[in-house]
């Protein structure tokens, strides 16, 4: 009978992170459990790999500043050229009530240390975007 100390259930993303995670802190009995035929083979694989932490809740920012400071780091720490290449993010309010939503949203990022996270006006938009 085989055993591991830790089953981890998935090898997309999460399951693959979580397995370095532990093997970086020496935890090495671990087995990743997948019912597709191999790591990423699931959604992880299908995914547009689009990143953004432009959400409205701290935690999702922190997050998402967290993850973007280890996708700056990956190639140094993995060897492995993860291809991020930031390139902004663009959400467009089309009522008074989707601005004031973005606005109280732009508030927690800018709480959480996201500061360039910013409003502009159409016209600002079309010089950024022409």
């Amino acid at each position: 009978m085989r055993s591991a100390a830790v089953a981890i259930i998935g090898g997309g993303i999460m399951g693959a992170s979580v397995a370095h995670h532990l093997a970086g802190l020496g935890q090495c009995d671990l087995v990743i459990l997948d019912r597709a035929g191999g790591p990423g083979a699931g959604s992880t694989g299908r995914a547009t790999g689009g990143f953004r932490a432009q959400y409205a809740t701290a935690v999702n920012v922190r997050l998402s500043m967290l993850t973007r400071e280890k996708l700056l780091r990956f190639e140094d720490e993995t060897g492995v050229d993860p291809g991020y290449a930031p390139a902004g993010y663009l959400w467009l309010a089309t009522s008074a009530a989707e601005l004031a939503t973005l606005g109280a949203a732009r508030a927690v990022q800018h709480a959480e240390g996201l500061c360039e996270a910013v409003e502009v006006s159409p016209e600002e938009l079309a010089r950024l975007n022409p």
